[in-house]
């Protein structure tokens, strides 16, 4: 059976709702998805724009 997926939701979710962010400019976001994947027991690099 498959891993369920990785879902942000609850605050996490309405935070990223309610604060968005344009898409080159990204930096709460990804560290919400950085931070889950984290606790999912994986190792996300984040890749800086050039």
């Amino acid at each position: 059976m498959p891993d369920p997926p990785l879902v942000v939701s609850g605050a996490s979710g309405r935070a990223l709702l309610m604060h968005p962010e344009l898409g080159n400019q990204v930096v709460r976001t990804s560290l919400a998805i950085k931070t889950r994947l984290d606790q999912a027991g994986l190792a996300p690099r984040v890749l800086l724009p050039r």
